[in-house]
């Protein structure tokens, strides 16, 4: 079990509620994400679509989570991340069911319906990035309780490869069949997070004898869920302050306050370090999935359903990764062997090294089961890499989080527009019996580049001290 490093005591049940809630956006968003690639291959073989306009449906998605990226960041910081999420929920659920409609117009319309998408997706990261802060503490319990939300991501990632094509194939609708459950599981996703869920400690509910008597959504969240003591909220609200300062009242002075945190990381070196090691993994993590799909079919002749037993497997690894990745950093912190930047740097490097030899051994398989173990390596050592940059976010943003977080994030996933243009460009220079070695070989070497200034520009300070010292 976790223990706070803040408190020396075992983190509430309240608390791993809070955290298992946060599951909630990263399951609804990365069920799309991951189904997307398969839907599109769907759609473009329905409509008789071309190899551009496939890379061109490939690529929609990302320009509306690009551009969403800072302002997301910026409304986290100024109205708390709970009504961001929300809205992320909501919108995505609304635009997935009306994508049979634009499926009915043209490759352009679905285009803009993908884009939309992407851009209600675009806040999930830089708001759950407050939540984290506010939720879990410095210390060792942290790279665990970082394991949990994720969670939801990898079993999205392990549901969506099998239940897309199973649903398409068994359906007259195809993969209509497929979008709509998906829409109307996304919104009741959002009404569970809606009620559930809060912004701060401070407005978990209390215990009946703390509490006044509450109505509403707060009525109903008091009967569904466990309360917090007020020394666990106590020790949460000063954690999650601690460096904040004087923060303005008003939403004009938290606007200037956002712009001056902008202005300070860009001037900050140790702040490019997590937004590097982010790009190279979000680069690899692209480029499977959106091609490994095709990879399966035209390299190895396997089925939908076929491809999506396989990719089922190396997801499953990931989410099981995701702890044992865990429970080593908080091994190594309990011993003291290795400071916390070098258990930073030793993530993010080995985890690089480690990605890029798998990927290179998946672009040589010769048979699906092989290219299937491969994958499955580079979906085990991708937490590691993971932890480490993600941990560094949180020390290097500090209460600037959210800030710097959506601006990793928006450089990190311009890499997800870019991939199919890359792809596409091999493909034509290369063949596409020859294409994926070369492909995945630059993918790897470039990954190797971002982690060694990962390892040169790193700090485990927050910007702000780093600024001060």
């Amino acid at each position: 079990m976790a223990v706070s490093l803040a408190t020396g005591q075992k983190p509430s049940s309240a608390r791993k509620v809070m955290w298992m809630l946060m599951m909630i956006p990263f399951f609804a968003d990365f069920y799309v994400r991951q189904a997307l690639p398969q839907l599109i291959g769907i759609i473009t073989l329905e409509l008789g679509s071309t190899p551009a306009e496939k890379a061109m449906l490939l690529g929609s998605f990302f320009p509306g989570y690009v551009v969403g990226q800072i302002p997301s960041g910026i409304l986290s910081k100024l109205y708390g991340a709970k009504p961001i999420i929300t809205a992320n929920l909501f919108g995505n659920a609304a635009l997935l069911l009306l994508l049979p409609l634009a499926a009915r117009r043209s490759v352009l319309s679905i285009c803009a319906c993908l884009t939309g998408i992407g851009l209600f997706q675009s806040p999930m990261v830089p708001a759950v990035s407050v939540l984290y802060r506010q939720w879990m503490p410095p210390g060792p319990e942290r790279a665990f309780a970082l394991a949990i939300p994720e969670l939801g991501s990898k079993i999205s990632m392990v549901l969506s490869p099998l239940t897309v094509p199973w649903l398409a194939a068994r359906n007259a609708g195809g993969w209509t069949a497929v979008v709509v459950p998906y829409g109307i599981g996304i919104a009741a996703f959002g009404a569970l997070w809606h009620v559930c869920a809060t912004d701060t400690a401070a407005e978990w509910h209390r215990p009946a004898s703390e509490r006044p008597i509450v109505v509403g959504f707060a009525r109903l969240r008091a009967m569904l869920l466990p309360s917090m003591n007020g020394a666990e909220r106590q020790m949460l609200m000063s954690s999650s302050a601690a460096n904040d300062g004087n923060e303005p009242a008003s939403t004009h002075g938290k606007l200037r306050e956002v712009l001056r945190s902008q202005a300070l990381l860009a001037r900050t070196p140790a702040a490019y370090a997590p937004v590097l090691a982010h790009v190279c993994d979000c680069l690899t993590v692209y480029a499977m999935m959106q091609w490994v799909p095709t990879i399966y079919a035209e390299k190895f002749s396997c089925t939908p359903s076929e491809t999506g037993r396989y990719i089922a497997i190396p997801n499953l690894m990931h989410w099981a990764a995701q702890f044992f990745s865990a429970a080593l950093e908080r091994l190594a912190a309990k011993h003291g062997e290795l400071t916390p930047l070098q258990i930073r740097r030793t993530c993010v490097f080995g985890g690089a090294t480690l990605k890029s030899t798998a990927l290179l051994c998946f672009a040589v398989a010769t048979t699906p089961l092989q290219a299937t173990i491969f994958f499955t390596l580079n979906n085990l050592v991708s937490s590691v890499h993971l932890s480490g940059f993600v941990q560094n976010y949180l020390e290097v943003g500090g209460e600037d989080v959210a800030v710097l977080m959506s601006t990793g994030n928006t450089v990190s996933n311009l890499t997800g527009i870019l991939i199919p243009l890359v792809a596409t460009m091999f493909r034509r220079r290369f063949g596409v019996a020859g294409w994926v070695t070369p492909f995945f070989g630059a993918v790897a070497v470039f990954h190797m580049v971002c982690a060694g200034l990962f390892c040169m520009l790193a700090k485990v300070e927050s910007a702000r001290s780093l600024r001060t010292a």
